[in-house]
């Protein structure tokens, strides 16, 4: 087993995200090993080839129950935490990216689990807390003696953990307390029992456990003041930044078609994987625009059937 190392999860549909996440990778943080957790029977040798992967997939996890917990949902991350190769590990959802040498920012194995956040704690409503996280009333009645108020609740889409930090059964536990009352955790399937898993167990100091200002959460911000932190060129991303940050396009996602929205830096490392791939001469520049355009076309009716279907089903 690897000390440590960068896990990156996706499934069929955001794929081509990954590409543009491991490109910053190795663009920034240079030959840190890196584990594409793909959630599905579809090929990832374009991250092999290019920058070295080791792949794992949900359906081939060793545990019956845990595999089926894994498979096709964002839960699919915790095969990190179980099965996953490197005793220390940075995760990212396959909308996330390098923006710097995150490396840098923090040191592996002091803690076991580091909330990545995009700045101090920031003050929650009940009412966003049951949106976003957990349901604090229905939790008492589980785990009474939990302080939900003023903690540090964290997006799950980035962190940094010590391999087993949480075991399977703790999780399969709560995860039996969602059974008994569904609207216990936010929509996401992990996020939720996360925060409460490792907030919980740092109130009662079985885990050593700090936050750390690293995370921007896209969707949060506005557009105007993201674009001048983080000024990028389609062309060419920049080899050095004042300070690092993982930028994580949760909410809208970085597409060319999306009018008004952020997203040069992801844009930039999309055409930075294919250049990687085909080269950087006039044919190889072309072939890299070509391949994101047709991702982009094949976004464009993935997004138009899911608001037609919407529309039918009302």
């Amino acid at each position: 087993m690897k000390s440590f190392g960068v896990v990156v999860a996706c499934f069929k549909g955001d794929y081509f995200f990954a590409k543009s996440t491991c490109a910053s990778i190795r663009h920034f943080s240079g030959d840190v090993p890196i584990c594409i957790i793909a959630d599905g029977d579809f090929s990832v040798d374009e991250l092999v080839d290019l920058y070295d992967v080791q792949v794992m997939r949900p359906q081939e996890m060793s545990d019956p129950v845990l595999r089926d917990l894994c498979m096709a949902n964002n839960r699919s991350k915790l095969m990190a935490m179980w099965e996953g190769p490197f005793e220390y590990f940075l995760y990212l959802d396959a909308d996330a990216m390098f923006w710097g040498d995150v490396l840098s920012m923090f040191k592996p194995g002091e803690v076991d689990f580091i909330a990545l956040r995009p700045c101090d704690w920031k003050q929650h409503t009940k009412a966003t807390l049951c949106n976003v996280f957990l349901d604090p009333d229905q939790l008492q009645e589980f785990d009474p003696d939990f302080i939900w108020k003023e903690r540090p609740y964290f997006c799950s889409g980035a962190f940094v953990a010590k391999r087993g930090v949480i075991s399977p059964e703790a999780w399969l536990e709560v995860e039996e307390w969602r059974r008994q009352k569904p609207t216990l955790f936010s929509w996401t399937k992990d996020q939720g029992i996360m925060n409460y898993l490792i907030l919980s167990m740092a109130q009662k100091g079985d885990i050593t456990f700090e936050e750390l200002a690293l995370q921007v959460t896209t969707g949060d911000q506005e557009v105007d003041d993201l674009e001048k932190r983080f000024p990028c060129r389609l062309q060419q991303p920049p080899e050095t930044v004042e300070r690092p940050w993982i930028l994580h396009f949760c909410g809208t996602k970085p597409l060319l078609q999306i009018r008004g929205n952020f997203n040069a830096p992801f844009s930039a490392f999309r055409l930075k994987h294919y250049r990687n791939l085909y080269g950087t001469s006039c044919l190889g520049k072309m072939r890299s625009w070509v391949r994101v355009l047709c991702e982009e076309v094949k976004m464009f009716y993935m997004r138009v059937d899911k608001k037609l279907r919407r529309i039918l089903t009302r």
